[in-house]
């Protein structure tokens, strides 16, 4: 920060409401050369000022979480024996199959002598097989 910001000096702060680096004026000081508060000019928000520079460091260095879902199924198509998909080939209740187009899944019902309604990501699937 340079000396000569005061109250009413504009400056560049985050927004957390808008979610972007925009011009805000300063509305308090903590002493003659830290910003306390500002108040955004798009939103009218005030907030405590935040550095454009260290949220934008921060916001890089972020960790992404997968979600507990997608640990879980795959972490449970890891342990199983994969059967690949064929329409020629049998497939029983509860097998494990890997589908060239819907990729990992699990056979819930046979439906009939040559078909399984099969559970992937994306939902439940008839396939066709061969019952040879």
């Amino acid at each position: 920060m340079e000396n000569d910001i005061k109250v009413g000096s504009e400056v560049l702060s985050y927004c957390g409401k808008c979610k972007l680096p925009l011009a805000h004026i300063v509305v308090a000081m903590k002493n003659s050369r830290t910003i306390a508060k500002c108040q955004c000019n798009t939103c009218k928000a005030v907030h405590l000022y935040k550095d454009p520079d260290a949220v934008a460091k921060k916001k890089k260095t972020k960790v992404v979480k997968r979600p507990t879902e997608v640990l879980w199924s795959e972490s449970l198509f890891e342990t199983k024996k994969l059967t690949s998909y064929s329409m020629s080939g049998k497939f029983e209740k509860g097998e494990f199959i890997n589908h060239p187009t819907f990729g990992k899944g699990v056979v819930e019902k046979i439906v009939g002598d040559n078909k399984i309604e099969t559970l992937f990501e994306q939902g439940v699937k008839t396939l066709i097989f061969s019952a040879n």
